[in-house]
């Protein structure tokens, strides 16, 4: 039974590799004067989506209580057709937050890790969850990523957390 290759030197560095946040960002991009009223125009953007054409940025059209993914606008604040600030509530967590034209909301919502296996001298950039690198001639799936470490799963089901290491 093929085991993994210890000592081994895996490393996600925070310091050298490009490591970084992947965030939702919510936008609030401009107002929409209908008949029906005014509609606000919530620009998008979803870092840590699986689907590559989900990350950049869209606008969403809404109203007040209206769901859209991911939020619902819960209060508007000053007048309709030119409010100082919405009230939004993210379906996902029901949190509260409040975006303004000069300040969007941005949180994070996933990462992306470098990996280096030193023995077979090779570098995985950018991954993210659900990606595939091929180890000794073994594939091993990104199965988490998070603050501190990447959580790969072995052919065989087994996971091996590998924990960041700052490198100078």
């Amino acid at each position: 039974m093929w085991a993994w290759p210890w000592p081994w030197f895996l490393s996600c560095s925070k310091s050298q590799a490009k490591s970084k946040n992947l965030y939702l960002i919510l936008t609030f991009d401009s107002v929409v004067e209908s008949p029906s009223g005014s509609r606000y125009v919530i620009g998008v953007e979803n870092e840590a989506a699986a689907n590559p054409a989900n990350r950049r940025k869209r606008q969403a059209y809404s109203n007040v209580g209206v769901k859209n993914d991911p939020f619902i606008i819960r209060d508007v604040k000053g007048p309709a057709n030119e409010p100082t600030q919405l009230n939004l509530e993210l379906i996902d967590t029901s949190q509260r937050v409040v975006i303004t034209k000069e300040k969007p909301f941005k949180r994070v919502d996933g990462y992306m890790a470098d990996l280096k296996y030193d023995p077979e001298k090779k570098s995985w950039l950018s991954r993210r969850v659900n990606s595939v690198i091929s180890l000794n001639g073994e594939d091993y799936k990104i199965v988490a990523i998070t603050q501190n470490e990447v959580v790969l799963s072995a052919p065989n089901q087994k996971k091996w957390p590998v924990s960041y290491t700052a490198t100078p």
